[in-house]
């Protein structure tokens, strides 16, 4: 299935990402996942979810962190060279994300995987 972001991601959701409440966050994060785990392909028109992650890469919740660790790497492998726009504005919160000593937000294999994925494109 070839999945249109542009149509599922929506203001409404994005304003979800971006709430002050972290409860309300995490709702966002997970139809983001909902909606990925869906379509097997995505395509490039990602509207304003690659900022809004971007966002949530340096979130003060840890479990938002690694949520939006996983949307990445599903977005790398559905994505496939689509993904490759979108790098710039990912790839320096998610590298700076090594230098976290902090051993719960310190990038695990997922990022190390979405790393790799994203090297091969």
């Amino acid at each position: 299935m070839l999945l249109l972001c542009s149509d599922r991601i929506t203001d409404a959701l994005l304003e979800k990402l971006g709430d002050k409440n972290w409860k309300i966050r995490k709702e966002g994060l997970e139809e983001v996942t909902a909606i990925l785990n869906e379509a097997k392909f995505i395509t490039g028109n990602l509207g304003g979810l690659p900022e809004a992650l971007k966002h949530r890469l340096s979130d003060s919740n840890k479990l938002l962190v690694t949520t939006t660790l996983g949307i990445l790497k599903i977005l790398g492998n559905a994505s496939g060279a689509h993904c490759k726009r979108h790098i710039p504005a990912l790839a320096s919160p998610l590298i700076s994300m090594f230098g976290d000593s902090k051993v719960r937000t310190h990038p695990c294999d997922d990022s190390h995987s979405l790393l790799t994925t994203i090297a091969s494109m």
